[in-house]
């Protein structure tokens, strides 16, 4: 389900409109949804607004992204530039998330983005974000950053463990 966009009502600052949230993280039974909201829009603005007020950095409250660059949307939903607020992350069931409308597929390049993004967050914020959420948003951070076609060495019980290739 990772990268998978569906269009999911969310109760904003003003109003409950849908607006697309990408699958971030698949847990067992549920994933970690982040929001998106249109460059510029009252409710994002208004987001931000607060959260600078109680001292968040901007940059730790949202990822701009050109959407029309990182996710295959299905007709009749295009893509616009958009901050994806990690800030408003939030875990949803699988089996709710599966009654919702897909509306696309965002690529590796935006889903590394935005997890860099969280990762900012959580670091700025360690008390909002659990030590196994940090944990799985690391290690999605390392898979999507390796190159394509990339084998990740493993270890076997007979010979040491291969290190991975630096950077």
């Amino acid at each position: 389900m990772r990268g998978q966009v569906y269009w999911i009502n969310i109760q904003g600052n003003t109003q409950t409109l849908p607006h697309p949230h990408v699958v971030l993280i698949e847990l067992a039974h549920e994933c970690l949804l982040v929001p998106a909201f249109g460059e510029g829009g009252a409710e994002i603005e208004g987001l931000i607004r607060v959260c600078q007020k109680v001292g968040y950095l901007r940059k730790t409250v949202t990822v701009l992204l050109d959407n029309t660059a990182h996710v295959a949307f299905r007709p009749p939903f295009t893509g616009v530039r958009a901050h994806w607020a990690v800030v408003r992350a939030f875990k949803m069931s699988k089996a709710d998330i599966a009654t919702e409308q897909y509306i696309g597929q965002m690529d590796d390049a935006g889903l590394l983005l935005i997890a860099k993004g969280y990762e900012e967050y959580a670091q700025a914020h360690p008390t909002r974000v659990s030590a196994n959420m940090k944990k799985k948003v690391k290690q999605l951070i390392t898979a999507l950053s390796r190159p394509a076609g990339t084998v990740v060495p493993t270890a076997s019980p007979s010979l040491p463990a291969i290190p991975p290739p630096s950077p």
